[in-house]
């Protein structure tokens, strides 16, 4: 069944005044009262609202994560190429991005059997793999041009 548009307008308009008046303290029994409507109706907006609220920093969350996540791949790959030549300093600071990296994803509070832990220590792998892989093809490349 579809709802009124009007009606659908009024209902968003009373929930952006619970919001602010529970944002400003009142109680819900305060606000039904000063909005002429039942509790019951005031409580089901505030858990719209509070889903809302939830899902929003969600998603600013995700995004953050997301961008973090980046950041760490840029600098282990500017790092990449110190660490394979064994540079101490690089090697350390590899080990704090993993551990940043970790930390960031929950890896270091799951369980070992955890599928999410082993989908992302799994990428986490391969993505070094392929950083060996990459150094290795260019070392056999400057190694050919060199000759014997």
């Amino acid at each position: 069944m579809r709802m009124n548009p009007v009606h659908k307008a009024q209902i968003e308009l009373r929930r952006k005044q619970v919001a602010a008046n529970m944002l400003a303290g009142l109680m819900l029994t305060e606000i039904a009262d000063a909005l002429q409507v039942s509790y019951a109706t005031i409580k089901r907006d505030w858990t719209v609202i509070q889903r809302r609220w939830k899902d929003d920093q969600i998603l600013d969350r995700q995004q953050a994560l997301s961008t973090d996540l980046r950041r760490l791949d840029r600098a282990l790959n500017a790092i990449w190429e110190p660490v394979q030549k064994g540079q101490y300093q690089a090697i350390d600071r590899l080990v704090k991005i993993l551990e940043r990296r970790a930390k960031l994803l929950g890896l270091d509070h799951l369980p070992a059997d955890d599928l999410t832990a082993q989908t992302e220590l799994g990428k986490l792998c391969a993505f070094v793999d392929l950083m060996n892989a990459g150094s290795a093809a260019a070392s056999e490349t400057v190694e050919e041009e060199e000759g014997p």
